[in-house]
């Protein structure tokens, strides 16, 4: 609702419905030409324009490039039965903080976490094949997160 001496505005966008920062800036510094567009609408020159087009399309390459970043750099998780077996849910993430957060901060629990990279990779093939092993293989790792859950957040608490 508007009080009394303030405008209110909606913007309408004619084109592919983005809403840009610059368009937001304006918003906050000058409220008479958000209001000028919205009544008479965008009078832009050629060379506004143009410019904005230039930044229109350097925005869109830069976030296709993220994008294609972010897919490379994606981190391969070395837990590895739990990413095949789970995916890359909220219980591979709970033990993963468990390994991260409570087994590497002892010699046995880095031996542990040793083991697990160095049979995990072998024993994968056989899960992935077998329904009855994978279905065994699941409810171990959910009964696994179910349990650790309380741990991390001991971990946490400690930590902080």
């Amino acid at each position: 609702m508007a009080h009394r001496g303030e405008v209110k505005v909606t913007i309408k966008r004619k084109d592919d419905g983005w809403i840009r920062a610059s368009e937001l800036a304006q918003m906050g510094t000058c409220e008479r030409k958000v209001r000028f567009n919205y009544v008479l609408g965008d009078r832009r020159s050629p060379d506004q324009a143009l410019a904005a087009r230039r930044g229109d399309l350097a925005h869109q390459a830069f976030y296709r490039e993220g994008l294609a970043l972010a897919g490379a750099q994606a981190p391969q998780s070395r837990c590895c039965i739990a990413t095949a077996v789970l995916g890359h849910g909220k219980d591979t993430a709970v033990l993963r903080e468990f390994r991260d957060q409570v087994l590497r901060r002892f010699s046995i629990g880095r031996l542990v976490i040793d083991l697990y990279y160095v049979a995990g990779p072998l024993m994968i093939g056989f899960v992935r094949t077998h329904p009855v092993v994978f279905l065994v293989a699941e409810a171990m790792l959910h009964t696994a997160a179910l349990l650790v859950r309380p741990i991390n957040r001991l971990a946490r608490k400690q930590a902080a």
